[in-house]
């Protein structure tokens, strides 16, 4: 009799998920709160999505415009903001009408900016919709050859917006009578998803946890209240308050015995931005979850990478979901490669536990939804995350790829200007020579010239705060001094006033080249080069080479 009831109830439940998904309003996307217009440096923006449910607190609408103004001001990007609205999302049963208006938002908005400006991304915020697309092809018969047999969840769909032919499939599902609907890729795709799958921008989530399970759900209030405490340390991230002094690189290791395997690898130490004297350190298993709980996470890496069958929480490692929610992570940058360590299906996932712990100072984290293909080889050293992972990964990885948080933090060391002053003198040949052993202070600058080309090279991150760069030369023979702008060289009258930076405000670092043109306006003769960067807007009437904060580096070449 018991038995009878119990498959009532669940009838009961899967009559009203029914009955609720079939009678949900249009969706409704409007445009709020503060539009951020991109810095010339760079002309992008990103679009910040929220559910209603979130917006409509007055917190929340503050803590988002200070997010703008963080990240207009470190990284240059101008961002707008949208409310979706309703916010009500099955856990577990994909919503296709919802995330098809999403997708032609985002289609419209890239295409069609009204800015003008170039749409890199979107952050997702609270309970927006997802899809859930299929792993394989939809074939005749059952089993494996049917698009139905394994599917996830994936943001793919909103970033991919140029792919057109998304077949819409209905499968069962476990409640009885009740359908989910499945989009799969076009049929040429699957045998060529590297080539299909270039997305146009990144897509990355912030939902705070829903619940750990059937024995403990959050509140509204509760997911609000991690929602703000998500933008509190954000900020102090900014601000140089948070995991600033963060240093070191470390892999967790737990592959031994998965598929048959009797060992497991280091990953390649490549991979990470070290910098200095920082350290790559590796385990490869022989670690209790209380060792990893209480000691491993507390430490103040710069980068915590695990590689894992399935999800961290895992009784086999004696890690629990709330063990993990309420430890203290010291690491602003989490990435969990294993099977279903994102999975959006649930209330809960592991990246979500660290990301809105209450003492975790994780601030981007990604995993995997469902079934994991592994991680791309991301440019960890130069890009932010988001731009790291979506833009270097492609085909089958794109399917399960998952990203929280911040999309913005970069794992490598951004400079900062010295408090002294500082001198550099090089020249291409003593490349790569390094001139300090924290030569993220202080990279080498390396000049290539060939005959009347001529390109500098300056590799690094960024800048925690704009400057503005100086590229000049001073030809000895004629006492002329020739001054790179953005428009092209110049004489220069040797008036301050007429001095104009080649980079202005800038914060983004170069990944190669700092300047490449042909010099064939300069006349033949033995040049001395400088590149000096200084604070932006600093005033050039009031500059001292003994008391003002600069860099310098000059080189020698002859034309």
């Amino acid at each position: 009799m018991r038995r009878k009831f119990v498959f009532l109830v669940f009838l009961v439940f899967c009559w009203i998920v029914s009955a609720l998904a079939v009678s949900v309003l249009a969706i409704e996307i409007a445009q709020v709160g503060k539009t951020v217009r991109p810095h010339p440096n760079t002309g992008e923006e990103f679009l910040i999505l929220i559910s209603d449910n979130f917006w409509s607190v007055p917190e929340i609408q503050e803590e988002i415009e200070c997010y703008q103004n963080d990240v207009y001001q470190h990284r240059q990007i101008g961002s707008r903001v949208f409310m979706v609205s309703p916010a009500e999302v099955p856990l577990c049963n994909s919503d296709y009408e919802f995330s098809l208006e999403i997708r032609n938002f985002l289609k419209n908005q890239y295409y069609s900016n009204p800015l003008g400006a170039r749409l890199v991304g979107t952050l997702l915020v609270g309970d927006i919709p997802w899809v859930m697309i299929s792993e394989r092809p939809e074939g005749p018969g059952g089993g494996k050859n049917n698009a139905c047999y394994e599917n996830v969840p994936a943001d793919v769909y909103f970033a991919e917006l140029s792919l057109e032919g998304w077949k819409i499939v209905t499968c069962p599902d476990d409640c009885p009578g009740y359908q989910m609907t499945v989009l799969a890729l076009p049929d040429d795709c699957y045998s060529n998803l590297y080539q299909c799958l270039q997305p146009e921008i990144w897509v990355v989530r912030l939902r705070p946890i829903i619940s750990f399970g059937w024995w403990q759900e959050f509140s509204l209030s509760e997911r609000i209240e991690m929602l703000v405490r998500f933008f509190e340390k954000d900020h102090r991230y900014y601000e140089g308050e948070l995991a600033r002094e963060n240093k070191d690189f470390i892999n967790f290791n737990w592959m031994k015995g998965v598929f048959g395997c009797d060992y497991c690898n280091c990953d390649d130490p490549a991979l990470f931005p070290l910098e200095g004297d920082d350290e790559f350190i590796c385990y490869l298993d022989g670690i209790t979850g209380e060792e990893f709980l209480n000691w491993w996470l507390a430490q103040p890496w710069r980068l915590i990478h695990t590689d894992s069958h399935g999800i961290m929480t895992d009784h086999d490692r004696g890690v629990g979901r709330e063990e993990l929610y309420n430890t203290l992570i010291a690491t602003p940058i989490f990435l969990a490669e294993g099977c279903s360590t994102a999975c959006l299906c649930g209330g809960y996932s592991d990246i979500e536990g660290a990301i809105f712990g209450p003492q975790s100072n994780v601030l981007v984290a990604a995993g995997c939804n469902s079934g994991c293909t592994g991680f791309p080889t991301p440019n960890l050293k130069f890009d932010y995350i988001a731009k790291a992972f979506w833009e270097r990964t492609g085909g089958e990885q794109l399917l399960t790829l998952q990203i929280e948080g911040d999309p913005f933090l970069k794992a490598g060391r951004e400079m900062d200007l010295p408090l002294t002053p500082t001198f550099i003198s090089t020249s291409w040949e003593e490349y790569p020579y390094r001139f300090s052993s924290k030569y993220w202070e202080a990279r080498p600058l390396v000049i290539v010239p060939n005959g009347d080309w001529v390109e500098l090279k300056l590799g690094f991150t960024g800048f925690r705060e704009p400057v503005d760069i100086y590229v000049g030369v001073y030809e000895s023979a004629t006492g002329n001094f020739y001054v790179w702008t953005e428009k092209g060289i110049i004489l220069w009258d040797w008036n301050v006033a007429s001095l104009v930076p080649y980079k202005k405000e800038w914060v983004n670092g170069f990944e190669n080249i700092l300047f490449s043109g042909n010099v064939n306006d300069l006349p033949n003769g033995y040049y001395d080069g400088y590149v000096m960067v200084v604070p932006a807007g600093m005033d050039m009437f009031s500059f001292s080479f003994e008391n003002s904060v600069y860099y310098l580096w000059s080189w020698h070449w002859q034309k």
